[in-house]
């Protein structure tokens, strides 16, 4: 497009993108008429998208198909935008079965990287795009194995997306994804737990997925606690039933009430009470904390409340001999100290 004078060039682009977005062929082709351009590989938006990239976006597999059919020769395959995806990772986000397999056919590359080393198919399977996922591996061969940056694999990503449709696919393609951990440790337990998916977690534990239920990932994190983060109380029995450790404290030698006080995780600080019976008062070793004085850290005060309800000591000091009141000050949670006198 070098050759259009300024003015031409976005009236030019701008007709392009307004056939595109209307996925019509016709408009198109009037757009095309008066020019030599390749407008396949011609830039139209400040993040590099090209029109094949835009025909994905917008799913306009029609324009799609005529580009491709008037082009073809001349279209590059392995044009990225700013982002580095491909159109093939513009396809896998947005779901359009149609156009992922018309990609495929015309030499799109399924295992392309884009920034943050992401594939079209950990795309489609973070998007939940069960068809897309089954095409990318059937036809397209994607290669399962491969991770992104933080390592995780494509089943780690259907794991904490929480679809037990691709999670169960992509278990019968290979068993062995399952064992898939990432960078810092963390395993499609963690990551599902997280999330508060119990069909998949209640799958993982059951079809002999989890080699370790107390996994610690680097954090010293294991399933049971992320599920106590997210107050996934029904993940947390699950986990329980399964013989996992409770009383597994991580790096900071919180135990896991602590942590739910932290994290205003309500419904965890009574379950953890009232079903597990922990000791409300109990303080964390490296620093005195009782649950209390990190709910008051954070600015908690329905965890106060909750905590309150069940008798906690407001006079308990930590090691450097301030009470749950003194934090609370010390954070600017002044809304709180009326609750810890």
């Amino acid at each position: 497009m070098d050759s259009l004078s300024k003015q031409t060039r976005v009236l030019f682009v701008k007709n392009v993108l307004k056939a595109i977005r209307a996925d019509s062929v016709e408009s198109l082709r009037t757009c095309l008429q008066s020019t030599s351009v390749n407008v396949s590989n011609a830039i139209l938006d400040a993040n590099s998208n090209t029109a094949i990239h835009c025909c994905a976006r917008f799913t306009a597999l029609e324009c799609l198909r005529y580009l491709i059919h008037r082009e073809k020769s001349d279209i590059n395959v392995d044009a990225v935008n700013k982002e580095g995806k491909t159109a093939l990772h513009e396809a896998a986000i947005i779901g359009n079965a149609d156009i992922v397999k018309l990609l495929l056919s015309n030499g799109w590359n399924v295992d392309a990287i884009k920034r943050g080393d992401w594939t079209p198919l950990m795309l489609a399977v973070a998007s939940s795009h069960f068809e897309v996922v089954k095409i990318l591996i059937e036809i397209g061969r994607a290669n399962t194995r491969l991770v992104n940056k933080d390592g995780w694999n494509c089943f780690h990503l259907a794991a904490r997306s929480g679809n037990l449709s691709i999670v169960r696919f992509l278990l019968h393609f290979d068993n062995d994804l399952c064992k898939n951990k990432s960078y810092n440790n963390r395993t499609p337990l963690h990551s599902c737990a997280l999330q508060g998916h119990y069909s998949v977690a209640q799958h993982l534990i059951t079809n002999e997925c989890v080699e370790n239920v107390d996994e610690i990932d680097v954090c010293g994190n294991t399933p049971f606690i992320e599920a106590i983060i997210s107050s996934c109380t029904n993940i947390c029995r699950l986990l329980i039933a399964h013989n996992c450790d409770p009383l597994i404290t991580d790096s900071l030698q919180r135990n896991a009430l602590h942590i739910a006080a932290e994290c205003n995780a309500v419904e965890s600080v009574v379950y953890l009470i009232t079903e597990l019976h922990f000791t409300v008062d109990k303080q964390c070793p490296r620093n005195g904390f009782t649950a209390l004085h990190y709910a008051a850290k954070e600015g908690h005060e329905n965890v106060i409340r909750v905590l309150k309800q069940f008798h906690c000591d407001l006079s308990i000091r930590d090691n450097k001999q301030r009470l749950p009141s003194d934090i609370a000050i010390t954070f600017k949670h002044n809304h709180c100290v009326h609750l810890l006198n």
